[in-house]
C-alpha cells in the first residue's frame, strides 16, 4: 500500500502516514486520527461497533477497503479535490478610457472604446495609466467587469469600434485615457 501511495508523490500535496498496525479500527485509532485530522483507512480489516459510532459523532471520515486499487483511486480523487487549479490568462481586448462617469471606494463607472478585440461581462479589466510617448505605460490595478452597457441598455459584449459604459468593481483610480486591458481567467483543474 505505502509503496502504491508514493507513486501519488506531488510537490503541492503530501500524503502522510501517520499510524499504520495490523487489527481492527478501534476507538483510539479514531481518537488519534481525530486529534491530528486524519482520513481513517483501513485495509482488509473492519471498525469495531463502539469506535464506528464514536467516528460518526466526531464527524470523522473512516474508509475500508478490501481491494488496493479502490484505495488508490479514491485517495486519488480526494488528492485532485484539493489541488489549486492551474489558472491561465486569455486577453480578449483593450479599451480606451473616453469618460469617468462616477467613483466610490468600491466601484467606477467610465465610458470607453473598444480599440481591439472585444470586451465582455464578468471579465477582468488591467489597468494601465496614460502615460507620454517618452514614458511607458504604468499598470495601475485591476478590476473586475460587474456591468456593460451600449446606450443605456445592459449587454455582454462590446465589439471592436463600439463606445460603451462600464462598471468596474475594485480600487483603482481610473482617468481620462487610461486602458483598459481585458482578460479572463481559465481555470483547468490539475489531476494526479
Amino acid at each position: 500500500i505505502e509503496h502504491s501511495l508514493n507513486k501519488l508523490k506531488n510537490p503541492e500535496v503530501k500524503i502522510k502516514i501517520l499510524k499504520k498496525g495490523l487489527g481492527n479500527l478501534t476507538e483510539a485509532d479514531v481518537e488519534f486520527a481525530k486529534t491530528v485530522k486524519a482520513w481513517l483507512i483501513s485495509f482488509g480489516t473492519t471498525i469495531s461497533k463502539s469506535a464506528q459510532q464514536l467516528a460518526e459523532e466526531m464527524s470523522l471520515k473512516v474508509s475500508h477497503y478490501y481491494v488496493i486499487y479502490d484505495l488508490i483511486d479514491d485517495i486519488r480523487k480526494e488528492i485532485n479535490k484539493i489541488l489549486p487549479p492551474d489558472i491561465t490568462e486569455k486577453k480578449i481586448g483593450r479599451a480606451e478610457v473616453l469618460k469617468v462617469f462616477q467613483k466610490t471606494n468600491k466601484e467606477t463607472i467610465v465610458g470607453a472604446r473598444v480599440v481591439d478585440g472585444k470586451i465582455i461581462q464578468d471579465a477582468i479589466a488591467r489597468i494601465w495609466g496614460s502615460s507620454s510617448q517618452e514614458k511607458e505605460p504604468e499598470l495601475k490595478g485591476e478590476g473586475k467587469i460587474a456591468q456593460l452597457q451600449i446606450n443605456k441598455k445592459d449587454v455582454s459584449e462590446v465589439k471592436l469600434g463600439s463606445e460603451f459604459g462600464v462598471k468596474l468593481i475594485g480600487k483603482v483610480k481610473i482617468e481620462l485615457g487610461d486602458i483598459l486591458e481585458i482578460y479572463q481567467e481559465i481555470k483547468k483543474e490539475k489531476k494526479i
